[in-house]
């Protein structure tokens, strides 16, 4: 309904309607109309969270992981766009509890990042780089693409697993392991 109507101008009873239930039953769960999109919001950033934890822990390579979880974000972007579109526009006017609890869910993405850094460093599938800086460009590289595919899709021209490919090998590039002599050059450069 939220998505369909705008939140300002779906009503409470909208909501119950679609469901099948009555308007009490829904103040009963949520107090709010506010307190229901904060909920929404948590599902979906707790269902994605989930996500990239199981796409970062699995199997296979950095590389392979890297690329699985942008995929994976643009995927969710592409399949769900109006939905998606509505839970960070909604989201502007979010209590001070909830952007706490949001900021504490970015610092988790952050980690899940740099500990799938940090075993391709111990692997030697990754040179000697900062987990801390990586993790926020990475992160903030996937939020640039989820926001184009959400309020650009005409111009993202690409599918969500060729897009994450083309985008995880030009990450990989500054990540992938490299000679002594190219770390030296680099340090006496800067």
């Amino acid at each position: 309904m939220f998505s369909q109507k705008g939140f300002h101008d779906a009503k409470i009873e909208d909501v119950a309607l679609e469901a099948g239930i009555g308007k009490g039953t829904v103040y009963l769960y949520f107090s709010s109309k506010q307190e229901l999109l904060e909920e929404i919001y948590r599902y979906a950033i707790q269902q994605y969270v989930a996500a990239i934890k199981a796409l970062a822990g699995g199997e296979g390579s950095t590389r392979a992981k890297l690329e699985a979880i942008i995929a994976h974000a643009l995927g969710m972007a592409h399949m769900s766009r109006e939905v998606a579109r509505f839970v960070i526009e909604g989201a502007t006017g979010m209590r001070e509890e909830f952007k706490v609890w949001a900021v504490g869910v970015k610092e988790e993405n952050l980690g899940i990042i740099r500990g799938m850094l940090e075993i391709g460093i111990q692997s030697g599938e990754l040179g000697p780089v900062d987990q801390q800086i990586w993790a926020h460009i990475i992160v903030g590289t996937i939020n640039s693409l989820v926001a184009r595919a959400l309020w650009a899709p005409g111009r993202v021209r690409a599918e969500p697993r060729e897009l994450a490919r083309t985008v995880a090998g030009q990450l990989w590039s500054g990540l992938g392991p490299r000679d002594q002599e190219e770390i030296a050059g680099d340090h006496r450069n800067s």
